[in-house]
């Protein structure tokens, strides 16, 4: 199957990129890279937390012992990763603020490790997506492309993707910062199709997790950000549709997309 999947990808003249999960088990890890390598794969994109930071833990403690934890299965899969020459992308996703996942990527100083750089991700954590990628440029060596609407809600605001150029990031410069840092870096379409995601921060529990800040100031920082940026336009929902209807939608969204990236002659 692995050797199948080489020959198609070259026969299409395309890249291919793992998908991996962070082990507990360290022997599948590796048998799952050496199949990925074989198939053509290079680059291996991860998560270290699957669900969003200020939703999942309800404590800095519990966080700081998370954070603990994925540095130290980092370190453990590191040498596999340079046995195997191989590099494992590891994304923002919603759990580091981007200086907290810079400063991880230092001390851990490998250049089997890099990142994942998701263009829209830590606005769910109030930062801007430029100052994200000038932050986390140094280890970038793959990219979720997307754009971002957003909305108000009664407790802070939703965040969904949209098309690209439908959204209000600032897609030739978050393009510039990944090229100048990482020529060779490779962009890669993530469109999601869901229903918008609520940002809570107007709440106390979405701080519980955050070093001691003024919250106040942020949060007004921050909703005047949001009333600055956010869209009339609905945003695409798809929990009420049909499989059909989402699939159908899915696909319009992504032909939107490509269509924003490569205009019709």
């Amino acid at each position: 199957m692995a050797t199948a999947v080489r020959a198609r990808c070259e026969s299409l003249g395309i890249e291919l990129e793992g998908q991996i999960e962070l082990p507990g088990d360290l022997d599948r890890f590796e048998r799952d890279l050496m199949a990925g390598k074989e198939a053509g794969a290079t680059i291996f994109r991860c998560y270290c937390l699957l669900q969003r930071r200020y939703e999942h833990f309800a404590s800095r403690s519990d966080w700081e012992r998370w954070q603990h934890e994925a540095i130290a299965t980092l370190q453990r899969v590191e040498p596999i990763l340079a046995k195997h020459r191989v590099q494992l992308a590891v994304e923002n996703h919603k759990d580091w603020l981007a200086a907290e996942q810079a400063a991880v990527f230092q001390n851990l100083s490998s250049q089997w490790l890099g990142v994942c750089l998701d263009f829209g991700n830590n606005l769910a954590l109030l930062e801007d997506p430029i100052a994200v990628a000038k932050t986390l440029s140094p280890w970038i060596v793959t990219t979720h492309v997307k754009d971002m609407g957003l909305r108000h809600s009664p407790h802070g605001f939703v965040l969904s993707e949209v098309p690209l150029g439908q959204g209000f990031l600032d897609l030739p410069a978050l393009f510039r910062i990944c090229r100048t840092a990482n020529p060779q870096v490779r962009f890669l379409l993530e469109m999601i199709t869901r229903d918008p995601l609520p940002v809570p921060c107007l709440t106390d529990r979405y701080w519980a997790t955050f070093a001691p800040v003024h919250q106040e100031s942020l949060q007004q920082s921050a909703m005047e950000w949001v009333a600055r940026n956010a869209t009339g336009d609905a945003l695409p929902q798809e929990s009420q549709l049909s499989d059909a209807a989402a699939l159908a939608l899915e696909q319009q969204l992504v032909a939107q997309s490509l269509s924003f990236l490569v205009p019709s002659p």
